[in-house]
């Protein structure tokens, strides 16, 4: 997952990223043939999910800690 990092793919537009992991799944089906189809389309949707936003808790009327949860 560093190359998600490091490649700029986190910040990208969803058109972009489509982009970004089709180009990528085709570069890692030539350079290792012996990966086959169904862990390639597992490893897209692996990536896909890292790219996703994080869930904020706090900000969708979920208790959080400063509403009493958690303290005794």
């Amino acid at each position: 997952m560093g190359q998600i990092r490091h490649c700029g793919v986190l910040g990208a537009t969803e058109e972009q990223q489509d982009a970004w992991f089709k180009e990528t799944m085709q570069y890692l089906a030539k350079r290792y043939p012996s990966v086959t189809e169904e862990e390639l389309a597992e490893l897209d949707a692996i990536g896909r999910r890292y790219c996703q936003p994080v869930i904020s808790y706090g900000s969708h009327g979920g208790r959080s800690r400063s509403d009493g949860e958690g303290t005794n």
